[in-house]
Formats: structure tokens, sequence, C-alpha cells
């Protein structure tokens, strides 16, 4: 998505029509950590959704602004 990466994943039982794109808290100090993916999985799990977490590269590379306009321009 507009220079950043994407992981998609989706339920074993296969996918419902909902997508979500999730932005973790701490981003641009950490990348993903077990508590992220316990939440991506529980969503997944709860709601069938496809789940894309975006892996984005920590501060000072980039800023909240640009992964906003990054996110509504794709």
């Amino acid at each position: 998505m507009n220079g950043y990466e994407i992981i998609t994943l989706t339920s074993k039982r296969g996918a419902t029509s909902t997508e979500v794109i999730y932005l973790h808290g701490g981003a641009y100090v950490r990348t993903l950590v077990a508590a992220h993916w316990r939440i991506v999985a529980a969503l997944i799990r709860h709601t069938g959704a496809t789940d894309h977490p975006v892996l984005r590269p920590r501060t000072p590379v980039h800023r909240l602004r640009l992964l906003s306009d990054r996110i509504q321009a794709g």
C-alpha cells in the first residue's frame, strides 16, 4: 500500500467479505510484537475478516502525517 509492506491474513475457515487494515499502536517505536499478533488472530477468529497488518518503518524515517496521506491515497 503506497510503499508500506502489508501482510494479508485470513481465517482457515474462509474469509468473509469484511476486511480490516490493522495499524498497531507504537509502530513508530517498535514493529509488531506478540500482543499485536494476538489481537490480529482474535479479530480474524471472531469476525472471519481478512486482516491486513501494515508494517511501517519506525521513526525518524516516517511520520504520522505521511502515513495518513498514503493510506488515504491508497
